[in-house]
């Protein structure tokens, strides 16, 4: 009776020894298996950093490679980051508005929404910068380049290009519309005198107010045709001048050196 009772004891001991090292490996492979809230946090964060999100440029390239009107004749650009990953790039032209949705990393387009009307397409025209000094070296009287505080700046309406100058004989104004080019108005001196003629020159100096704005607007990575104000002036007579303009509510101040091609903060 003692070794029957003896034998009971020790087949129950074994069960219960079993049973306590299955439920202690289950528990423990739940834990290897199953990562802490602080170890997923932590990947999630690495992943993300691991991403580069795109630049401001890079969104131009994207949206402007796919839409079918050129970047110069796009009006109120403005890129919006937002929390979900996606980026906003809108932008209107006459014929209406342009909206894109972009991811944030890949640049894939998810949205687009354009005019259901397009009449400006890539090629057809459209008047900038650089043609505004094409056009007054045609119909200036005077050399622009030897002027003093030169400005381009956009009509109120958007619909047309305002130049502006002074010499020692008076103002020049011209105004020119901005998807044609066709000269609008314009106003001179009565008197022009040899002072303001136009002064050969040769060389890289042949157009040195529009070589001061590409320049500085290279510098301070703005698009010529978008930098709004501009307004440049010969400091001295050593070929120094300051470039100032703004671009998405940001004022710029810059001095170029014709001599040594540098640009510098004023």
């Amino acid at each position: 009776m003692k070794k029957l009772n003896l034998l009971l004891i020790t087949t129950l001991l074994c069960a219960l020894l079993l049973t306590a090292c299955g439920g202690g490996g289950s528990s423990e492979s739940k834990k290897e298996e199953a990562p802490t809230e602080a170890e997923a946090t932590t990947a999630v964060e690495a992943t993300t950093e691991a991403k580069e999100a795109l630049t401001d440029d890079d969104c131009f390239d994207i949206v402007f490679a796919d839409a079918p009107v050129d970047e110069f004749v796009a009006d109120n650009k403005r890129i919006s980051r937002k929390k979900d990953g996606t980026i906003l790039f809108t932008f209107t032209t006459v014929d209406g508005d342009y909206s894109y949705k972009l991811d944030a990393y890949t640049g894939e387009i998810l949205e687009k929404t354009q005019p259901e009307k397009i009449t400006t397409t890539k090629g057809s025209g459209g008047f900038d910068d650089d043609d505004v000094f094409d056009a007054l070296e045609e119909i200036c009287p005077v050399d622009y380049a030897q002027g003093k505080n030169l400005k381009i700046k956009k009509s109120n309406d958007n619909a047309s290009l305002e130049v502006s100058f002074n010499t020692e004989d008076g103002d020049f104004f011209y105004r020119f519309d901005r998807e044609t080019g066709e000269l609008l108005e314009k106003r001179e001196p009565e008197n022009i005198t040899e002072k303001s003629k136009v002064v050969e020159v040769s060389g890289d100096a042949d157009d040195p107010f529009s070589v001061a704005r590409n320049e500085c607007c290279k510098v301070a990575g703005v698009n010529p045709w978008e930098a709004e104000d501009l307004n440049i002036k010969e400091v001295t007579a050593n070929k120094i001048y300051e470039v100032t303009f703004k671009y998405k509510g940001k004022d710029y101040d810059l001095i170029y050196d014709m001599t040594t091609g540098k640009v510098e903060e004023n």
